[in-house]
């Protein structure tokens, strides 16, 4: 199953709304102890922030990845995207 882009969720109780597609500017990337196979991304876009979730089977592979993100911060999620990892990973 396809994990890049992430659906993009931005909620405020009864106004939740939903993007998808590689938009935005990435403002966080970020994995919490207790979820350890979950990329949380978050991306401002159109004035509006955003949610995104990357789910991982390899918690290895998962903190890999967000370090990655994490040098990435302030780039739009269509250059991110566009990026090789080939030889990064």
């Amino acid at each position: 199953m396809r994990n890049w882009p992430p659906v993009w969720t931005r909620g405020y109780s009864a106004n939740v709304k939903t993007r998808n597609g590689e938009i935005g500017i990435l403002r966080r990337a970020v994995v919490y102890d207790e979820a350890p196979n979950r990329c949380y991304l978050v991306i401002d876009h159109e004035g509006d922030v955003y949610i995104g979730c990357l789910l991982f089977n390899d918690i290895t592979f998962c903190r890999q990845i967000a370090t990655l993100l994490q040098l990435q911060l302030g780039r739009s999620t269509k250059d991110i995207g566009d990026l090789n990892l080939q030889s990064t990973l």
